[in-house]
């Protein structure tokens, strides 16, 4: 696998959420595809010269989990 740019990396991650969040798609087929795309996503960027893939896969994980409870905060009402 090649390393992405960052146009590159920007076109698919935008046509995985298209793909994922069209109308008559099942909420578990498209966690399980943007799952496995960001996966890709991580390892195109650690294949980058000077990236360590433990500590880009960390980042990754803690900032799906931040931007989750984040949002599952906002949708609770006060």
């Amino acid at each position: 696998m090649l390393a992405m740019t960052n146009s590159e990396m920007a076109d698919h991650t935008t046509r995985i959420l298209r793909t994922a969040t069209a109308d008559e798609t099942m909420a578990t087929d498209a966690m399980t595809a943007t799952a496995q795309a960001l996966a890709i996503l991580v390892l195109a960027t650690a294949k980058r010269e000077g990236v360590a893939f433990e500590g880009l896969l960390k980042e990754m994980l803690h900032a799906v989990a931040s931007f989750t409870i984040d949002m599952n905060a906002r949708s609770r009402p006060v």
